[in-house]
């Protein structure tokens, strides 16, 4: 009896021609074939640059498949950073119309804070219809990064091994801010800034040890340095925001002002994640991250 078809998923770097490498076979990438054993050393089937022809071996152009189409992953990032932004980007001008706050230059004034900016009626519907999915498409990223990054050639170290499962807890602490925004009750408030403050942090140490990995393997795989050093600015920006948040009361009197600086220092932030998911969109579009599916038999 012919067995069951069923689907096959692979992930796969595709350098700028149709020469692919399955990432599937990543214990044979960069390192060490892992057996019972015990381990041998394996040939790598990555060249660089990443961007050229001639850039791939022989054996590693031999796994290429050019009849099965690939899809490419960079549109993932590029859509988790890109919605939550476009979600505030039109309830912020809705709230302002309905009368919630005047207008004002959040990034500058700190007119605002981004949850009151959406905590009420259709902004409020809005921008949560655009932040849960958002939520969703940044864990997938988290899990996917890891692939990527041993590809890249960085070593699995513990906390690269640890970056999936953080992922999936900024995600379900953002859900959490999400679902909860616009209710009322002390449990409630309770849940929505404790949801915001574990998305922060958790999203802040994932950031440091993608960049880090990415910053290591800038060299062997081909990543620009640039791109690689643009990661790490927008880490070190988030820790300065902190500390400048803490301070603030000791330089600035008035409380008003100070509420002020801190929601200034938060939408600055959530401008910081944005652009992180941006520049990832870009490093997998360079890298031709992507994946193929086809039925096994």
């Amino acid at each position: 009896m012919r067995p069951a078809a069923t689907l096959e998923d692979e992930l796969y770097l595709l350098h700028c021609s149709e020469a692919v490498m399955p990432l599937g076979r990543l214990r044979e990438v960069n390192g060490t074939r892992r057996t019972r054993r015990g381990s041998r050393a394996v040939t790598n089937k990555l060249d660089t640059p990443a961007c050229n022809g001639d850039s791939m071996t022989g054996s590693a152009q031999r796994e290429g498949e050019p009849g099965r189409p690939a899809t490419r992953l960079w549109w993932l990032p590029l859509l988790a950073g890109a919605l939550p932004l476009t979600g505030i980007a039109l309830a912020f001008p809705l709230a302002v119309g309905e009368g919630q706050f005047p207008g004002c230059n959040p990034l500058i004034e700190g007119c605002v804070s981004i949850s009151r900016a959406a905590r009420h009626g259709l902004p409020n519907h809005l921008f949560r219809a655009l932040l849960l999915p958002a939520a969703v498409l940044q864990g997938l990223v988290w899990w996917l990064a890891v692939p990527w990054l041993r590809a890249l050639g960085s070593p699995s170290t513990r906390l690269l091994r640890w970056v999936p499962w953080l992922g999936l807890a900024a995600m379900v602490f953002l859900i959490l801010y999400g679902t909860f925004l616009g209710t009322e009750g002390t449990w409630y408030r309770w849940m929505r800034r404790y949801g915001v403050i574990f998305y922060f942090g958790f999203t802040c140490i994932l950031m440091l040890i993608v960049s880090g990995a990415v910053h290591r393997a800038a060299a062997a795989s081909g990543v620009s340095r640039a791109a690689a050093r643009v990661l790490l600015a927008l880490c070190l920006a988030l820790p300065l925001l902190g500390v400048a948040n803490s301070v603030a009361p000791l330089f600035i009197a008035d409380p008003v002002a100070v509420d002020r600086f801190e929601n200034a220092t938060e939408w600055w932030g959530g401008l910081v994640f944005t652009l992180f998911f941006g520049m990832i969109a870009v490093l997998w579009r360079r890298t031709g991250y992507a994946m193929r599916t086809a039925l096994a038999r």
